[in-house]
């Protein structure tokens, strides 16, 4: 039998990080790519999805050739990050909006007269 292997992604608030398990936990590879973020007047914090999307696969692809394994033998990919961001996709996968971040702040206003 061959080895298999597990694939965690994490968007995380300064970079996208790719690493590579074998079944045992062990770190075969990884890789990262630090985000850019677009901030704006009024508590507006951003990211374009479509960077978002070529990051992942950046790093999914560099984590790979590091470690020289057929992608195949990759039985399981875990997905994380955005914490309360949001990011909204129309019917095709395709982003329809910048993405919000979850340090965006734009919406206080709407919270705080919820709470009262």
């Amino acid at each position: 039998m061959h080895q298999q292997y597990l694939l965690g992604i994490d968007n995380g608030g300064s970079a996208t990080k790719c690493v590579l398990f074998d079944l045992q936990g062990r770190v075969i590879s990884n890789a990262a790519v630090r985000v850019s973020v677009h901030r704006r007047g009024g508590g507006i914090v951003e990211r374009d999805g479509e960077d978002i999307f070529r990051q992942n696969c950046c790093v999914i692809r560099e984590t790979i050739d590091k470690a020289q394994v057929n992608p195949a033998d990759i039985i399981c990919m875990g997905l994380c990050g955005y914490g309360g961001g949001l990011g909204m996709l129309d019917a095709a996968g395709d982003p329809i909006a910048p993405f919000i971040v979850s340090t965006d702040s734009r919406a206080q206003a709407v919270l705080a007269a919820l709470q009262a």
